[in-house]
């Protein structure tokens, strides 16, 4: 949050509370003040300006509740994987000399994230739940309340707006002010240690390479030189061959075999526009976030594709190669906005986006399911010089079904039996229940009550 006060950066709402009572407390206590002057009665007298000193007083009270305070979300930090612990601190601060007699905050949480030592309640039209926080401020005073969340799975949440209520102690008159900025967390996959997907830590991607053999890549021009014995005929420059009278070469860029792209495959099944199996696409997208941070890990140049429909046209699915710890960030916060609506066949988009990928680069499929196509797919891949590896989450037997010389490695087993020891993949499209207040519990079973009786009907 910026160091400013909130009545500096959003308008407060005055008496939003009931104004008819208001009303009906003033003129009681300005008729009983006027009876009690004519009638001389002196106890109706200093109740009458007991009250209206209350109420001037409340009045005043109530302009000043919410000036000059400021309010802040910090999260443990921005960045999580599923399963780490989370923590949402809120912290209000009254940087004025008056005391704040009661204050309510309501703090709205995204749909997959709640807090499990919060009161929460939840608003039926919207189906969102609000954190609910109340207590009072002495002046200057800074209150900090740390909560822990829990989140549904992977995907991006913000928390916000929220809406701080305060007024005088009396209780004639109340302020409300709405605070519409959201602050925001990714939340990426879960990920496993290679080995326990059963890839062996030796060689788990295939033929990369640590060392330095490098070849040209045809996607990366450097020049022209002279042509000299041994030059494949396809690197000849023609135009310019005619241009000088002798033979002329184009050069090159060098690659080397550290690149890696990952391809995942967000289609699940057959046809990929009517079929989808959050549960299984959220096992390939565990298992593409767990060889990023081995690639990571091992300083390879990580780039990555997939099928899923953008959220925004224009928006590219492609990261192009390179291997910064910012990137590698990049590619996992991709991993973790990754819906479940493919824009095509796999097998259709990565033989066309493979153009783009450098030449000689390692392509690690991430996918739930081989049809003919993708095995197509693959064998002109390999005929066009990549190194291929398939990390495969499915349950068909696909013997046969591959073209020879890419390494394979079936995970399904192993992902079943890290399921089953209590490293759950959830979809991010699953909620866990949030905590509810008490008395929204029974309006929620009431309605329940009340859609079962006119059912019946």
């Amino acid at each position: 949050m910026p160091n400013q006060s909130l009545d500096s950066l959003y308008p407060i709402k005055i008496d939003s509370g009931d104004r008819r009572w208001q009303i009906i407390w003033a003129v009681f206590f300005s008729i009983l003040l006027i009876t009690s002057l004519t009638a001389a009665h002196s106890l109706g007298i200093v109740f009458g300006v007991l009250g209206l000193s209350a109420f001037g007083l409340g009045w005043a009270w109530n302009r000043l509740a919410l000036r000059r305070i400021f309010y802040e979300r910090n999260f443990s930090q921005d960045r999580f994987f599923y399963g780490d612990d989370i923590y949402l601190e809120i912290v209000l601060t009254n940087r004025k000399p008056v005391p704040l007699a009661w204050i309510k905050i309501e703090d709205d949480l995204p749909i997959g994230l709640a807090t499990t030592d919060g009161e929460l309640r939840r608003n039926l039209t919207s189906g969102i739940d609000s954190l609910q926080i109340s207590s009072a401020a002495a002046w200057y005073e800074r209150i900090r309340w740390k909560y822990e969340l829990q989140v549904a799975g992977r995907g991006e949440y913000k928390v916000g707006p929220a809406r701080v209520d305060s007024g005088d102690p009396f209780g004639f008159l109340r302020s409300q002010l709405t605070i519409t900025k959201n602050d925001g967390l990714i939340v990426y996959p879960k990920v496993y240690p290679m080995e326990q997907l059963g890839i062996l830590p030796a060689r788990p991607l295939g033929d990369i390479r640590g060392g330095i053999e490098i070849f040209p890549d045809p996607s990366r021009p450097a020049g022209i030189r002279d042509y000299q014995v041994g030059d494949p005929l396809k690197t000849v420059d023609w135009k310019t061959t005619a241009r000088v009278g002798k033979l002329m070469v184009k050069t090159f860029e060098p690659s080397s075999y550290h690149t890696v792209i990952l391809a995942v495959a967000v289609d699940t099944a057959e046809p990929y526009w009517m079929s989808e199996s959050p549960e299984d696409l959220e096992r390939v997208i565990s298992v593409a976030a767990s060889v990023a941070i081995y690639i990571g890990d091992m300083e390879y140049s990580i780039g990555l594709y997939s099928n899923d429909m953008p959220l925004a046209p224009g928006r590219s699915m492609t990261i192009p190669p390179a291997s910064e710890p910012e990137h590698l960030q990049n590619v996992l916060t991709s991993l973790a906005l990754t819906r479940t609506f493919a824009l095509g066949r796999m097998a259709n988009e990565l033989a066309e986006q493979s153009r783009k990928f450098p030449y000689g680069a390692t392509i690690v499929l991430c996918t739930h399911l081989i049809t003919e196509e993708m095995s197509e797919t693959l064998r002109d891949l390999k005929r066009r010089g990549f190194r291929l590896t398939v990390l495969y989450t499915g349950e068909e037997e696909l013997s046969g079904k591959l073209p020879e010389g890419i390494a394979f490695h079936p995970l399904r087993e192993h992902i079943d039996r890290l399921e089953v020891e209590g490293g759950e993949i959830r979809p991010a499209e699953t909620a866990p229940r949030s905590q509810y207040s008490e008395d929204t519990q029974i309006l929620e079973k009431d309605q329940e009550e009340a859609i079962i009786g006119a059912n019946q009907e």
